[in-house]
């Protein structure tokens, strides 16, 4: 690099710092352009394949476990991270969650309220994930969003807390 090269750099870094400086204090006003993006229809925002709206004003899921975690799910409203990681996994038929209920567990009907974020996992399963959460079996979690409404059996039939 040349001297005169070297001079420049020099010249060009203290104009810019003493303009930086100006602005800092105030005394300088600049203002940048506004960039207007076009605007999107709400349903486009939200169309991404790995996060999707609940599209109703309130939308039925169910969660199968055991008997006595439903009873706790329905009588507290909190909800615990399991051993399938951070989030609660929830099917949008009865036959997709049974398995997990078992012939002697239950089905928790959830309703999900429409604007929560709950991501596809599978064919007719979905979670909505916890944030921060702990490990496995460590804390209860209250999420005004999803609300446990009643239990049933393996068959789908009403179950009464007992």
């Amino acid at each position: 690099m040349s001297a005169t090269q070297i001079l420049f750099c020099i010249a060009y870094l203290f104009v810019a710092g003493l303009l930086a400086y100006a602005v800092f204090k105030g005394d300088i006003n600049i203002s940048l352009p506004t960039i207007q993006f076009p605007s999107l229809p709400l349903d486009a925002r939200f169309n991404h394949p790995k996060i999707q709206k609940a599209k109703s004003s309130s939308r039925i899921f169910y969660h199968g476990t055991t008997r006595e975690n439903a009873e706790e799910i329905l009588k507290t409203g909190l909800w615990m991270r399991g051993k399938s990681g951070p989030a609660i996994w929830m099917g949008d038929k009865i036959s997709t969650v049974r398995e997990y209920a078992g012939n002697d567990g239950a089905i928790v009907v959830v309703q999900v309220d429409p604007e929560t974020s709950i991501t596809p996992k599978g064919e007719g399963v979905w979670t909505f994930n916890l944030p921060n959460s702990k490990d496995a079996y460590q804390e209860y979690y209250s999420i005004d969003s999803i609300k446990p409404v009643k239990m049933l059996n393996y068959d789908g039939n009403p179950l009464s807390e007992e």
